[in-house]
């Protein structure tokens, strides 16, 4: 009895951690692309896809977190985050480019984002500035955008 008791408990142990473990990549994948810390349970990965490959890693990555119910949790996370609308750098390049239609997602007019540039020159800059974003020959950076209508979160990268 005891040895299926056991069982029964190790199942059920490793059904949570699988359940914990995408959450936790999401939130791995954020730190490491946007240097920002959040916690995402509660949250459900409704998308992911990622286009990086070949010999430079160029490529989009989006990941559409679906977190209702967990609303007050991840606004009191945004505090440093910019309320919308959309910087007009970021609105051409989401929305003139077409990577929001290209990739599913939609205009959001509520919330707030966040934006981190991973273009690497050695010169130092506001990595959360997207002032240079247009005037040079590669775009990479990574965007956070929480849509309060819908409770969901969206985290781009972008890689040219």
């Amino acid at each position: 009895m005891k040895r299926v008791l056991c069982g029964f408990l190790a199942v059920i142990m490793l059904l949570c951690l699988t359940a914990c473990g995408a959450v936790s990549k999401a939130e791995r994948r954020i730190q490491k692309g946007a240097r920002v810390s959040l916690d995402l349970s509660g949250c459900r990965i409704e998308q992911e896809t990622d286009t990086h490959g070949g010999f430079l890693g160029d490529g989009e990555y989006l990941l559409v977190l679906d977190c209702s119910g967990n609303e007050e949790k991840i606004l009191a996370q945004t505090g440093e985050w910019q309320v919308f609308p959309l910087s007009d750098n970021l609105r051409e390049v989401l929305y003139e480019w077409k990577i929001a239609e290209r990739n599913g997602i939609p205009q959001v007019s509520s919330g707030k984002w966040y934006f981190y540039d991973r273009f690497s020159d050695a010169t130092s800059f506001d990595r959360n500035s997207d002032e240079r974003l247009l005037s040079r020959p590669a775009e990479n950076f990574s965007l956070l955008l929480y849509d309060s209508e819908n409770s969901c979160l969206y985290y781009f990268e972008m890689d040219t």
